[in-house]
């Protein structure tokens, strides 16, 4: 959750799910409030547009969050099989929702029009990520992944057995529900197992398709995950209620009072790792302040380069460094911020650094900042046999037109020398 705080694309995704979720789940309770209290309900529009709005906001955040718009959809399909609704309903409550979406999606293209971003923008949310699916790519070796995320299954232990607990209780209200509507009083049977499945299926299809949408992603980064934490966390608290529905339905005694305490103490116990952890990123964000005071970190960076450049003058950083633009105020030589993407295409990623040729030839940048690894590769202009990546006409370029300038630092310098 430290990650989720940390004003990232998946801070912005969990709001924004949320938000839908919230939308949508609030206009579907009010119309079964109103049909119980009149015989029918009156379909509220405005909910769904909402749900479907805020779900588009939260997939351009990050293409992740199409997971809870995707879960909304089936949700709806489910409804329908399970006769909670007609057909007519079904439809345009989805059509509604489908308009909201499409509605932020509208939004967004007109703005990126306006700035003339729409092109690069479309590349970067579908073109670049189809990456990712080519051979060799992060989305064909998901699976094998898995097995190294044993901090992940410490830290959310609890989440996943109450989460295994809603299963199971859906299940047995299930069952309950079957037995009572083959007995004779069947207008009294109760729907707790219908809803319960309805919801199951809408938290489960958020989850499932979160955490495929994490796995496929390069790299497989702790802050990949927060998404799939708020419907995994929804679920293990449905789970939770589906137990309290359980232990209301048997008499009461002292089983069921030690049950209750078992259950908290068993709670404050399984905080413990995921407080512990809480507290290392915490430390670790304290700490990262520090850089600030380092005569060589970010801010000295910062002042060297607005020393010996002007405002207009165009720079480039390698590797991911974009608080050195903010912070200079000085213009990226490149439509690439950074070259971390470098690491996630891997062997696909040869376009990426002809274009950088190609734009310094352009925009001429007058400081280039290399990381060590960087800089042995460009000196020596040579072909990169792990990643397959041809770095011989990068370095011919800026043999040519840069040297070296001393600064101490992880970093090697060139300025420009025409």
């Amino acid at each position: 959750m430290y990650r989720c705080g940390t004003n990232r694309c998946e801070t912005f995704v969990v709001l924004f799910e949320l938000a839908a979720i919230r939308a949508y789940q609030k206009t579907l309770l009010r119309d079964r409030e109103e049909r119980a209290d009149a015989g029918h309900g009156r379909l509220r529009r405005n909910g769904f547009v909402w749900a479907g709005f805020w779900a588009g906001w939260a997939m351009l955040s990050k293409q992740i969050g199409i997971a809870a718009f995707a879960a909304m959809g089936v949700h709806q399909v489910v409804l329908w099989l399970l006769r909670k609704q007609d057909f007519k309903t079904t439809w345009r409550q989805c059509a509604w929702g489908l308009g909201g979406w499409s509605l932020a999606l509208g939004i967004a293209v007109i703005g990126l029009w306006f700035t003339g971003d729409l092109k690069w923008a479309g590349y970067a949310i579908v073109g670049f990520n189809l990456l990712n699916f080519e051979p060799g790519g992060s989305a064909t070796t998901f699976p094998s992944s898995i097995y190294g995320w044993n901090d992940h299954l410490k830290v959310l232990a609890l989440p996943l057995i109450l989460s295994g607990a809603a299963i199971v209780f859906t299940g047995a209200l299930l069952w309950d529900f079957r037995r009572q509507r083959s007995s004779a009083d069947r207008k009294s049977a109760p729907q707790q197992g219908t809803d319960a499945l309805s919801m199951l299926v809408l938290l489960g299809v958020w989850l499932g398709t979160a955490l495929y949408l994490s796995l496929v992603g390069p790299a497989r980064y702790d802050h990949y995950f927060p998404p799939v934490i708020t419907p995994l966390v929804l679920l293990a608290t449905w789970g939770f209620s589906l137990m309290l529905v359980q232990y209301q339905s048997q008499p009461a005694g002292m089983r069921r009072v030690f049950w209750r305490y078992a259950g908290v103490l068993w709670v404050l116990y399984m905080c413990v790792a995921p407080m512990n952890n809480q507290w290392g990123w915490l430390s670790y964000g304290i700490s990262s302040h520090y850089d600030d005071l380092n005569p060589f970190g970010v801010q000295a960076e910062v002042a060297k380069i607005s020393e010996i450049t002007q405002p207009s003058d165009a720079i480039f950083v390698w590797g991911y460094k974009p608080r050195i633009y903010w912070e200079t105020r000085r213009p990226c030589a490149a439509k690439y911020i950074g070259v971390d993407k470098l690491g996630q295409a891997g062997r696909h990623g040869q376009f990426i650094i002809d274009d950088l040729v190609e734009s310094f030839g352009r925009t001429k940048p007058k400081l280039i900042l290399l990381s060590p690894d960087a800089a042995e590769a460009m000196r020596d202009g040579k072909w990169n046999e792990r990643d397959r990546l041809d770095y011989r006409a990068m370095g011919n370029y800026l043999c040519t037109h840069y040297e070296p300038m001393v600064f101490r630092g992880d970093a090697m310098w060139l300025i420009r020398k025409d």
